[in-house]
């Protein structure tokens, strides 16, 4: 796993998430046994209904809580989309879906205790009671180094859609600052 790397994954609890039955995702692990681990991971799962994904850093088993996401979002039984982003220089973002709606921003950190490199480590530790055993599910995991988008956007169509309004299609997505901007547009 890189320095610099981009997580995306979906998962789905079929229980509401306690102390007693919650998900791990750990993104950046050194060792394959993740309980002794040096790294980063996610919670889902804490008692009450105030349930949000939680940023941890572990050291050598002890973890250190870094950042909260939305109050809520993982209280009943979540269907997620994440997008785990983290700079070289250790600064973490974490977005994230409920069910198909569109990613919203958890938190930014900055922790670069821990690098990426050969032989790190990412995956899932459930804890469950005996009732949940079979009630995780995991879809569309892919973790990618962040590759710079060197390429500009190519206009591939423009139509006018009244007299003040003009429809243009790209050939990827624009950035939602940018491209509200008319100085950028000739």
């Amino acid at each position: 796993i890189p320095d610099s790397a981009i997580w995306n994954l979906r998962f789905r609890l079929g229980f509401s998430p306690s102390n007693q039955n919650l998900l791990r995702i750990f993104l950046l692990a050194d060792q394959s046994d993740l309980t002794s681990a040096n790294g980063y991971f996610l919670e889902i799962g804490e008692t009450g209904s105030q349930d949000a994904i939680r940023f941890f850093r572990q050291d050598a088993g002890a973890k250190t809580l870094l950042a909260v996401g939305q109050p809520s979002l993982v209280a009943v039984n979540p269907d997620i989309r994440l997008k785990i982003k983290r700079s070289k220089t250790g600064v973490w973002e974490v977005e994230a879906a409920a069910g198909n709606g569109a990613l919203q921003f958890q938190y930014s950190i900055s922790d670069a205790t821990f690098g990426g490199g050969a032989n790190r480590f990412f995956g899932f530790q459930c804890v469950y009671t005996s009732s949940n055993i079979g009630k995780f599910y995991f879809d569309d995991i892919s973790i990618l180094p962040d590759v710079p988008d060197t390429q500009p956007p190519v206009l591939l169509s423009a139509n006018a859609v009244d007299a003040t309004q003009v429809k243009a299609v790209f050939d990827e997505k624009l950035d939602s600052l940018s491209a509200v901007n008319a100085a950028n547009y000739s």
